[in-house]
């Protein structure tokens, strides 16, 4: 009968090693099971984002209707990233659009830029509201001056036209991001004093390299100051405003 325990022992601890590990296997199933149970909801999170933004600017569209210019008013609160300014109805009824935008600026990646205050007018054309662009601006020597895509500023005191033709490149770091690389933003413009022909050339925004957002002229130096919006997600180059100055030498 002695001869027996050990084997008996032997069996029973067989069963129960075995028992342990057959749980152990359960358990990781459980936890890759439970793992892409994760992904899926972050997937379906994401993917639900995807259609709430969607649905947001296809309303923001929907919104755009006019039958006369009084109809057009400029709506700011959507924001990035649904574009600075929204050409909306006066009369359209916008607590639909406010409910989704609130949802996801709340459940979403938010996204931030700059926008500055609206000074354009509005029209409407084709039954929808558009922005008039003031083609030329009156700008000093030795102030500070804005101009959008497309705009000339004219300086009267030395006949000197300065015109934003472009943006090349912005790869500038987001606001809400930390990155290795700040990046830069490249601008094309042109310039012609008096009845010469206008000469293009390009200006950079770079932190520690002042010296690329400067160009010198005859009598006078252009200097880029600022650009915005930074950039995030979808902007458009109709989005984009740069401040300059004109410098007398």
């Amino acid at each position: 009968m002695q001869k027996f325990i050990p084997l008996v022992l032997f069996f029973v601890l067989i069963v129960f090693f075995f028992g342990c590990s057959q749980g152990n296997r359960n358990d990781l199933n459980s936890n890759d099971t439970n793992g892409l149970d994760t992904n899926s909801d972050q997937n379906n999170f994401q993917t639900d984002c995807n259609k709430l933004e969607q649905e947001i600017k296809e309303e923001l569209n929907s919104v755009n209707y006019c039958e006369e210019d009084v109809d057009c008013v400029v709506w700011q609160q959507a924001s990035c990233p649904f574009g600075c300014y929204n050409f909306v109805n006066k009369n359209a009824d916008l607590n639909p659009l406010k409910e989704k935008i609130v949802q996801y600026n709340e459940e979403c990646e938010l996204c931030l830029y700059e926008c500055t205050p609206f000074e354009e007018k509005l029209s409407c054309e084709n039954n929808k509201c558009v922005q008039v662009l003031s083609d030329v601006i009156n700008a000093n020597l030795d102030d500070l001056f804005k101009l959008k895509k497309g705009q000339t500023a004219v300086i009267g005191e030395k006949d000197i036209e300065i015109t934003f033709l472009d943006v090349l490149e912005d790869s500038r770091c987001p606001e809400d991001v930390v990155c290795v690389w700040e990046g830069q933003v490249k601008v094309e413009l042109s310039v012609s004093e008096k009845e010469n022909e206008p000469e293009s050339f390009i200006l950079t925004k770079k932190r520690d390299f002042d010296e690329l957002g400067v160009k010198h002229f005859g009598g006078f130096t252009v200097e880029l100051v600022k650009v915005v919006p930074y950039p995030n997600t979808t902007i458009e180059k109709g989005d984009y405003i740069i401040t300059l100055i004109a410098i007398a030498k």
